[in-house]
């Protein structure tokens, strides 16, 4: 089954140092809290067919410290995406 054309997948990461880095818009970007709440917020835009964020997939590095991944977590809980509705991958890094 393919993907729907106005599909708007966001992967975020969270890594070692505590930073988050979305996956959003054709790149990796280094994002701050408030940067990730608008972003869920704003989905994919573009002038002739916003769209809502379509998913959510988490990768957490190990060694993460916790108070970050329970802010990340509090974060998409906030703006509809409770942890049923994430996807988590194991970290790439």
């Amino acid at each position: 089954m393919g993907q729907r054309a106005d599909a708007c997948p966001m992967r975020i990461e969270a890594v070692k140092s505590g930073d988050f880095f979305t996956h959003l818009f054709n790149g990796r970007y280094k994002t701050s809290p408030n940067l990730l709440v608008r972003d869920l917020k704003g989905g994919c835009y573009n002038d002739a067919n916003p769209a809502p964020v379509s998913s959510v997939t988490l990768s957490i590095e190990p060694g993460t410290p916790i108070e970050r991944v329970k802010l990340l977590y509090e974060i998409l809980e906030r703006n509809g995406w409770p942890k049923s509705r994430i996807k988590v991958v194991p970290s790439t890094q």
